[in-house]
Order: C-alpha cells, then sequence, then structure tokens
C-alpha cells in the first residue's frame, strides 16, 4: 500500500512539474489566448442567439395582436348589420335593446383585445353576451347551453382570448341562421392533458348545405373569422411551441340530430399575463 502511495506521490509530482514547464514556455500564453478568443466568438453566438429569438418573440407577438385586432373590425360589422336588422323587423324598442348588449360586448372586446390571456370566467360571459345579441337579432330562434365541466375554478384560469367567439360566430351564422326556429347551440368545456378541450356543436343546416345556399343565392359575403382564427393559431403554436388545433366537422349528435361539430385544445395558466403591447415591447431588439 505504501508503495503504491508513493508512486502516486511521484506521478502527481511528475505532473505537476510538467505544468510549470508549460507555464514558463511560450506556449502557455498563446495557447491561453487562443482559448480566450474561442470563448469570445462562443458567448457572442449565445448572445446573438438569445437576442435573435427575443426579436422572434417580439415579431410573433404582434403579429398576433395585428390578427386579434383584425377580429374587432370584423365583429363589429356584423353587429351593426344585425342592429340594421332589428330596426327594420323588429321596430326602435328592440333596437335600442341590442344597442345597449352591442355597447356591453364592445367594453367586453376592447378590455380583452389587449391582454395576451384572460381568466375563462371573463371569456365564457363574453361569450354569453355575444350569444343573447344574436339570439335577440334572430327573433330567438335557438336556445344554447355552456357545459362548463372542468374541476379549475374558472376566475383562475387564463387562455388567449377571442379563440371561441369565431367558432361561435360560424355556428350562428352559417348553421343556426338558416333555420327559422328549433336551433340548439351546445359548448362543452372539459379538462384534458392539462389543456381546455372545447367542442361546439349546433344542429344547423350542416357544412355541406350551408355552402350549397351560399352557391344558390349568389351570397357574396365572406367569412374571415375562421381563416383569421386559424391564422392566430399558428402564430400561438409558433410562439410557444404549442400544439393547439381547430377540428370541424359534420356530426350527428346523440340529443339533438345532425349539424356540425367543433373542437379545439387550448393551453391555459393559472396565472394572468402582461398585455400584448407590454409582452411585445418589453426586450426590444437593439
Amino acid at each position: 500500500m505504501m508503495c503504491e502511495f508513493f508512486l502516486l506521490l511521484l506521478s502527481m509530482q511528475s505532473a505537476w512539474d510538467e505544468i510549470i514547464a508549460l507555464v514558463d514556455s511560450t506556449a502557455f500564453p498563446l495557447a491561453l489566448s487562443n482559448l480566450i478568443v474561442i470563448g469570445f466568438f462562443i458567448y457572442l453566438y449565445w448572445y446573438d442567439r438569445e437576442e435573435q429569438n427575443k426579436y422572434e418573440g417580439c415579431i410573433a407577438q404582434l403579429e398576433d395582436s395585428s390578427k386579434h385586432a383584425q377580429m374587432n373590425p370584423h365583429f363589429i360589422f356584423n353587429a351593426l348589420n344585425g342592429m340594421q336588422s332589428i330596426l327594420l323587423l323588429q321596430g326602435e324598442q328592440k333596437a335600442n335593446q341590442y344597442l345597449g348588449m352591442l355597447s356591453k360586448l364592445l367594453r367586453y372586446t376592447l378590455d380583452n383585445s389587449v391582454q395576451e390571456r384572460i381568466a375563462l370566467a371573463d371569456e365564457l360571459n363574453y361569450l354569453k353576451a355575444y350569444i343573447e345579441l344574436n339570439k335577440m337579432r334572430m327573433g330567438d330562434s335557438f336556445e344554447y347551453c355552456i357545459d362548463n365541466q372542468i374541476d379549475v375554478d374558472p376566475k383562475e384560469c387564463y387562455i388567449p382570448p377571442m379563440l371561441i367567439q369565431p367558432i361561435v360566430e360560424n355556428a350562428i351564422v352559417h348553421g343556426l341562421s338558416p333555420k327559422s326556429s328549433g336551433g340548439i347551440l351546445l359548448i362543452t368545456i372539459k379538462e384534458i392533458a392539462n389543456k381546455l378541450h372545447f367542442t361546439i356543436h349546433d344542429n344547423g343546416v350542416g357544412i355541406s348545405a350551408s355552402k350549397a345556399l351560399k352557391k344558390k343565392f349568389k351570397r357574396n359575403y365572406k367569412s374571415y373569422a375562421t381563416k383569421i382564427l386559424r391564422e392566430r393559431i399558428a402564430i400561438f403554436n409558433r410562439l410557444k411551441n404549442a400544439n393547439m388545433h381547430l377540428h370541424i366537422t359534420e356530426q350527428e349528435h346523440p340529443n339533438f340530430g345532425f349539424g356540425t361539430k367543433a373542437e379545439i385544445d387550448i393551453p391555459y395558466q393559472t396565472e394572468p399575463a402582461k398585455s400584448i403591447a407590454h409582452e411585445a415591447y418589453a426586450h426590444p431588439h437593439s
């Protein structure tokens, strides 16, 4: 054992002598300077990647804000058309009620449009106001139900705003509006794999019949809601490295028959976010 220890000491002494010799030689300063230069370029590369990621994040945030902003005039255009219809068909009193509900909905829209995430409770209040407005416009020709089956408190569950409203809009405008009565709109919310699974089911005329009606009556109306929504989803997925998607099909419902079913899985968080504008400019690219 003493022999092995003695040999170890000798080897350590030999290694130390080599280190001292290297330090004393001219090779060591050259090697050290090379290491410093390499380390500097590694730092520059890392720093540039970090800044590039921040910049791309800002761009994606601004793109999402832009797409979100496009929803607002689209919604206002449809709402004003609805008010004109009510004024002509249902009279001044109903038009005044409609205007009051519309102002409430516009307030929701303005409050939500500057937020990256809002509470699920606020999103559901917004949906209820939007659906009630359309019920009035359509003479109560349909009923609706929002079935929230999640255990999380809706006031403490935060999601991106106005992702469900365009789907509901399509269900009402293209599915339920061609029916004069008996319409049903069902919105179901479940928690699946740490996401909120929204199902929007209507017993309207269906996708194929809606397209046929549009072609038959040569309607020039173009729906931008779904297009803008899909673009927002793509931006969200790129920005958050997520896998959110929208799936729409014609399907039979066991309780109220044939119609259209839309599904979307939305990641949620348990804390609010800063406004979109604040997030976008928090780390400007220099």
